[in-house]
């Protein structure tokens, strides 16, 4: 089962509503469809604990790539690797062909509250994956989780698998389940899961029914 639920908001009922008001609404929605996903796809009945264990192994990164005459805006979803801040990113949106030099002012917010920012410095760029690192402040490590804290798994054809979603800055980065089932898997050189649906963002961790990760 499945369906769309729209919320529509007149011009001047949205300059009515704060923040506070939206993320609330938003929370609301991702209930509804969490809900919705659970029954699909027969997850456990725990999995919402799950679920908020391991929005703990995700962040928001924003920074600055400069140039000669102006600076361009990054942003990317970030996955914590170890205890000590270190964080990956895909390639996706942190152009990997600018020298680290360039790439400069990171900060990192975690899932759920975009009003907190940590200072973060930039590492490097693992050539062979194309990943970029960063370490983010002191003191943010004991708020955040490694994502191989929760052991990993392989995965066949049709196994339930489920994702993060992240709703945008103004909404503060709410975290909402997404979810499916594996549609096929390929060595593309690197072993490579293809969903029947959206399970997750660039650069998000994905998840099998227990909780283990089984892919980005």
């Amino acid at each position: 089962m499945s369906f769309w639920i729209d919320f529509r908001i007149g011009k001047s009922s949205f300059w009515f509503l704060n923040g506070r008001i939206m993320r609330f609404v938003y929370s609301f929605v991702v209930a509804v469809l969490m809900s919705s996903a659970l029954v699909a796809q027969n997850f456990p009945e725990n999995i919402d604990v799950t679920f908020n264990e391991r929005t703990r192994c995700c962040v928001e990164v924003t920074g600055f790539a400069q140039f000669e005459v102006d600076r361009q805006p990054l942003h990317a979803h970030g996955i914590v690797i170890d205890n000590e801040g270190r964080i990956v990113m895909t390639e996706a949106n942190i152009p990997g062909w600018l020298p680290p030099d360039q790439l400069k002012d990171f900060k990192v917010c975690l899932l759920g509250d975009s009003d907190v920012e940590f200072k973060a410095t930039y590492l490097g760029q693992d050539y062979l994956t194309s990943w970029h690192y960063i370490q983010v402040e002191k003191a943010a490590w004991d708020k955040l989780v490694p994502v191989n804290t929760f052991g990993s798994s392989t995965i066949k054809i049709a196994d339930p698998v489920w994702g993060i979603g992240v709703l945008p800055k103004p909404y503060g980065y709410q975290p909402f389940f997404l979810s499916g089932n594996v549609a096929s898997t390929q060595k593309m050189p690197f072993d490579m899961g293809f969903g029947q649906s959206a399970i997750g963002e660039v650069g998000t961790p994905v998840f099998d029914a227990d909780g283990k990760l089984v892919g980005v």
